[in-house]
């Protein structure tokens, strides 16, 4: 699915009525790629989940010529499951702010890529692996003024302890998983 305009994208919520945009899918997520010649809300829910274990996480990708700000409240998701990870990419001229938490959880950690040509926020990030050999996700972000990260942005993994048949997680400390940069 594809939104194209030369101005503003808002995807409002009043109450408990939220805009929703869902690409999830029972083999694997879709895509959603939203270019805008203004700027990015996102109040209510966007998502490209799996639907059912074997699936695939979708992708969610954002480019903006101006701002792109999820507030307190939204739901921005890309969840994968034993078919492969989910992709969210945020892409702006402007400044990203990331006000609420952004879910790349699946049995592989999913992708995060945040670039702004001005400052970079970013609140929360659920990464986390919960397949039993998956690998904890990936987080770039690159801001052109600045970078604040100003949450937990948790990348674990999880794996099969045989000797005593149980889950243990692991903290990924392997293969760079946080890369902010700014100039």
């Amino acid at each position: 699915m594809t939104i194209q305009t030369t101005g503003a994208v808002d995807i409002q919520k009043a109450g408990s009525d939220a805009g929703r945009i869902n690409v999830s899918g029972d083999l694997s997520g879709g895509t959603l790629k939203i270019v805008a010649g203004g700027s990015v809300t996102i109040a209510g829910e966007v998502n490209a989940d799996k639907l059912s274990t074997a699936a695939a996480g979708g992708s969610i990708v954002v480019d903006a010529v101006g701002d792109i700000v999820t507030v307190l409240g939204s739901v921005v998701s890309a969840q994968g499951g034993t078919g492969g990870s989910g992709s969210i990419d945020f892409m702006s001229r402007g400044r990203v702010d990331l006000g609420e938490t952004i879910d790349i959880t699946g049995d592989e950690g999913g992708n995060l890529d945040v670039t702004s040509g001005a400052e970079a926020v970013v609140r929360r990030v659920r990464g986390d692996a919960t397949g039993d050999a998956g690998s904890g996700g990936c987080v770039m972000i690159t801001g052109g003024t600045r970078v604040d990260v100003l949450g937990m942005i948790s990348l674990t993994r999880q794996h099969l302890d045989r000797r005593n048949d149980r889950r243990v997680r692991r903290r990924r400390r392997h293969r760079g998983a946080l890369r902010p940069t700014s100039p």
